[in-house]
């Protein structure tokens, strides 16, 4: 697995320290999303954001 940051490659940190740290910043991520931003897709459907998987059709469906 590559390196994600300049201080995670210089050795300043482990990369068990790196994942703990991107565990928290996840978990937090997800609750702002839930508690905020889930609320307001919810009002105003055409803020979400589409995904790029969302859009294509499924093999099984593109070959009918």
């Amino acid at each position: 697995m590559g390196y994600m940051y300049h201080y995670q490659k210089e050795g300043t940190i482990s990369n068990e320290e790196a994942n703990a740290y991107m565990e928290k910043v996840q978990f937090v991520v997800e609750i702002m999303l839930a508690e905020l931003a889930d609320p307001v897709f919810e009002n105003h459907p055409d803020l979400k954001p589409k995904c790029c998987a969302c859009e294509k059709e499924p093999e099984s469906q593109a070959a009918q």
